[in-house]
Formats: C-alpha cells, sequence, structure tokens
C-alpha cells in the first residue's frame, strides 16, 4: 500500500475541513458504518494537537462484542484501508489506524499501534492539509469507485493548461464532473486529472477559452510517473 506523507497538526482551526467531509460522505455510501466525527479541538494524549483539531481527521465507527471488532468490522475495516492504500498519494490520506494497527508511509502495510486507544472500534483516517482543503466527493468516487485499479493507473491523463492569465475557476467549472484539478507545478499552469474518454471533450472545451490558454499538453500516468505522449 501507498501512502501521502505525514503532516503532524499545529493548533484548531475551528472547523471540519472539506476534504474529510467528503471522504467521510464516500465511506457512508458505501459502507454500513456510522460517523465519529471529525473536528474536535484537542491533544493527542502525552503529545501535540490532534489533527482532528485541524478538521482533517475522520472517525469511521465499526460494531463491536466483548470490546473486539465484529467480522464484518474486520472485513470492512480492512477493505477500507485496503482501497484508501491503493491511492494514499493520489488522495493524500497519510495515515489509518485500526484495531491496534497503524498504516503510513513509514509503515505502508501497518504495524502494532501503541497508543492508549487501540481503535478496536473505529478508524481513524488522517489527510494531508492540501487534501483536507480540496479533496472532494467526485475525486473520492474517481479513484475508489473504479472496479479495476490499473483501469484508473492506466487509463487517465493530466491535461495541463497554461497561460499567462489562467482563470483557475473557469478551468475547474469546466472539469467539473471530468477529472479533479490540482496546484500548478509553475506559475500560470493548471492540471486536471481526467479519465482516458473525458480527455479529448475536456480539451476541446477548454481551446475554446484562447483568450487567457496559451498553451494544452496531455500526458498519461502510469504508476505515480509521467509520460508526455501529445503536444498541442
Amino acid at each position: 500500500m501507498r501512502w501521502a506523507p505525514w503532516e503532524g497538526a499545529t493548533h484548531c482551526t475551528g472547523a471540519p475541513e472539506p476534504g474529510a467531509m467528503a471522504l467521510l460522505a464516500w465511506i457512508l455510501e458505501n459502507y454500513t458504518v456510522r460517523s465519529g466525527g471529525i473536528y474536535n479541538c484537542r491533544t493527542v494524549v502525552g503529545s501535540t494537537t490532534s489533527t482532528h483539531g485541524e478538521g482533517r481527521a475522520v472517525d469511521i465507527m465499526t460494531p463491536t462484542y466483548n470490546g473486539r471488532p465484529t467480522a464484518y468490522a474486520l472485513e470492512a475495516g480492512n477493505e477500507i484501508i485496503s482501497r484508501l492504500g491503493e491511492f494514499g498519494p493520489e488522495l493524500q490520506v497519510q495515515c489509518v489506524i485500526f484495531n491496534r494497527r497503524i498504516y503510513s508511509a513509514s509503515s505502508p502495510n501497518g504495524r502494532e499501534y501503541t497508543g492508549t486507544h487501540p481503535h478496536y472500534d473505529h478508524l481513524h483516517i488522517e489527510l494531508t492539509r492540501q487534501a483536507g482543503n480540496r479533496l472532494t466527493l467526485a475525486t473520492c468516487r474517481f479513484f475508489l469507485d473504479a472496479k479495476e485499479v490499473e483501469d484508473v493507473k492506466l487509463n487517465c491523463r493530466w491535461v495541463i493548461v497554461s497561460g499567462s492569465d489562467v482563470n483557475l475557476e473557469t478551468v475547474k467549472k469546466i472539469a467539473d464532473g471530468r477529472g479533479m484539478w490540482k496546484d500548478a507545478v509553475t506559475p500560470g499552469e493548471m492540471w486536471v486529472h481526467a479519465r482516458e474518454e473525458f480527455a479529448p471533450a475536456l480539451v476541446k472545451q477548454l481551446e475554446g477559452f484562447t483568450a487567457f490558454i496559451e498553451h494544452i499538453r496531455v500526458i498519461k500516468t502510469y504508476e505515480g510517473s509521467f509520460k508526455e505522449i501529445e503536444k498541442r
């Protein structure tokens, strides 16, 4: 499994982040579990501010029997971990704790969790700050609803839009429903992740905005590496 680099919390922000709410919504629409909440201004026992304090940690409550996870809890919990672990860097999931195990970039396939709470009754899922701010339900569905992981890895393209005055809000509006956007790699660029079949239509739409778009590149992704296959 793969996970995003871990970012610790430093202070309480006052509310749940939209990305955490989006991930919670996806889990609730796919599993018979319940929300344990997102925002909670508190510290980790004997440590620093909890990621709940920054509104980017989600607790997913699962059933227990005699204090331990039920068979369904183990099945659902481990499946959620596996699915998130396939796309941890893409979704910017940095950590999951469940059933006395912790999964992160330093322990991709999990190790014993020695914290005070064993997490027998819930999954604790953390996002990076970027994901907390920008992850959407559409992006969760795009990656996690795929029947085959390879379909996502092999049949997607980044549409890179550049210009001296790229209107990011317009690009995001055009891309809505067709992919996800991310921060520019260089100033004046906008990246949109689109399924293979959506990329041509998306490019055609974007090319109509020549007033601010000077160049469009389409590249294909595989296992996190980029290979430029087309220039416009």
